[in-house]
């Protein structure tokens, strides 16, 4: 059985060894010599890190006085809001493993550096890159001057929305901060630089990163009474493809009272809500935008791939199989969508569902016996899979300009981290999630390849040509004309990309 922190310090072995393993089942290619399958590989790679690996991040000792670091976070003081930030710091030990484990990882780096932690609350994040209430508070703080934030945990849009004003440092050349190191997402490292300065990034500081990942959820019994094939063999053998999982989407559907129509008292092959759509694109291979071999930004959006994934996608959502949690409610009309993924997992009224890791833990109650995959590939020819990193949910970290000693902050950050990954993560990983909230070993095997696969597409969190919403209102709409919409945008989105390598390459 994986375990995330090992998984993050094995990531590019890890891959190319499941990869080859999955693309070429019962080949010995990719095995590690003296072994014969990826559970012994994984049992000898496991062995050597545990006994290798040190969480001290090495940093020089330092004691700052008492100084109050601020973390500046989205959402309001008591709130229990799904993104919101909860995780940097607890007021007390109440018994709870992840809470106990916040609490004495801040009070750790608090008695370490003589320092207190501070959170200010700064209200809700947007799906523009400007405009929310908490862009209003972090640009009024930053236009101010005021030097009393050290560091911004925000939603990628809103991240994006400071980066491109001008209001963050470039954290390559904050001393002390290491971002090579396990405890920073290197995915998000790789992915979203930008003429190779790091503005913002994500890792092992906040667990909300982890809570906005996009997984799929099916429904074991439902596998088994259909005599369906397993899911997690086909995600190991490679077999998981798009045309595997609309397939046994369609075996699925049942007319239970058969009155001819299909609602939520019926059973459903899929279920999605309008982010599904850039789960299933992420996963088959597609980006909206990225990084090309010279380091700039380029949009990526409108491929021959792309094209036949759209077109298979349409076409399958306009068939019966298929639920729109946001246009097809009857019987859960006006209910939101965590309340629909709920009755319907809950019910055994879909074998798959759209969902992020967070749903995970809204079902803690359900008696439904479900399973954690990921989104399926494009094809057996695909060597990765791919994990959506949501652009609303995902928890981004910024530094400001008006920081008023950055290697404190960097000395502190990067502290901060390394004792999250020791202390918090395995707390919300190994126990909380896993121990509590799913099912089978099987699902922590499966969430450890999505975390190690995440896709932080900069085209979806830059809003390019706004082609992320239209995107999404076609998939609503169930439009399949992808030419059309693209060349609407086409000219938007090549300026905006335009202005975003301007931008970048004028900042310091």
């Amino acid at each position: 059985m994986y375990n995330k922190l090992r998984i993050t310090l094995l990531s590019v072995v890890l891959i190319m060894l499941v990869n080859g393993l999955i693309t070429s089942c019962g080949s010995t290619e990719n095995i590690v010599p003296g072994t014969e399958s990826v559970e012994d590989n994984s049992s000898v790679l496991e062995t050597a890190v545990e006994t290798t690996f040190s969480y001290d991040p090495k940093l020089p000792e330092a004691d700052y006085e008492g100084y109050s670091f601020t973390f500046a976070v989205r959402g309001k003081e008591g709130s229990n809001a799904a993104w919101d930030n909860h995780d940097i710091k607890v007021e007390n030990l109440n018994g709870e493993v992840l809470n106990d484990a916040i609490y004495e990882r801040t009070q750790f780096i608090e008695d370490t550096y003589n320092v207190k932690i501070g959170v200010r609350h700064c209200g809700d994040t947007g799906v523009a890159t400007s405009g929310s209430e908490m862009y209003k508070n972090i640009s009024t703080a930053v236009l101010g001057g005021d030097a009393d934030i050290d560091a911004i945990i925000s939603s990628p849009y809103d991240t994006v929305g400071y980066a491109m004003a001008g209001f963050l440092l470039d954290m390559n050349k904050i001393e002390h901060l290491n971002l090579s190191q396990p405890w920073w997402d290197q995915n998000a490292i790789e992915q979203l630089a930008l003429n190779k300065k790091i503005y913002f990034t994500t890792g092992e500081v906040t667990i909300i990163d982890n809570k906005a990942t996009q997984i799929m959820l099916f429904i074991k019994d439902l596998i088994r009474d259909y005599s369906l094939d397993d899911p997690y063999s086909l995600v190991r053998s490679g077999k998981w493809t798009l045309d595997k999982f609309i397939e046994m989407s369609r075996a699925a559907e049942r007319d239970l009272d058969g009155d001819g129509n299909m609602n939520e008292n019926d059973v459903y092959g899929y279920i999605y809500w309008q982010d599904g759509c850039f789960g299933l694109i992420h996963s088959t291979g597609n980006a909206f935008g990225g990084i090309n071999a010279s380091g700039t930004p380029e949009l990526t959006l409108y491929t021959d791939r792309m094209t036949s994934v759209w077109s298979k996608l349409i076409a399958f959502t306009n068939e019966s199989c298929t639920y729109s949690i946001k246009n097809d409610p009857d019987v859960l009309k006006g209910q939101g969508a965590d309340s629909i993924i709920k009755y319907m997992i809950s019910g055994k009224h879909t074998l798959f569902s759209f969902a992020y890791v967070n749903h995970v833990e809204l079902l803690r109650e359900s008696d439904a016996d479900f399973g954690i995959i990921p989104n399926p590939k494009f094809d057996e020819k695909q060597d990765e899979y791919f994990a959506t990193a949501h652009g609303y949910g995902t928890a981004l970290m910024s530094v400001p300009i008006t920081n008023s000693n950055s290697p404190r902050t960097g000395l502190l950050l990067e502290a901060f981290a390394a004792k999250s990954m020791e202390l918090v993560t395995p707390a919300f990983y190994d126990i909380n999630l896993t121990g509590k909230f799913a099912r089978d070993d099987e699902s922590e095997e499966m969430l450890d390849l999505v975390f190690i696969s995440k896709k932080y597409d900069m085209g979806y969190f830059f809003l390019w040509g706004d082609l992320t919403n239209k995107i999404m209102n076609a998939w609503n709409a169930k439009d399949d004309n992808l030419t059309s919409l693209y060349e609407s945008a086409k000219t938007i989105a090549e300026n905006d990309v335009k202005n975003t390598i301007e931008l970048f390459a004028a900042h310091k």
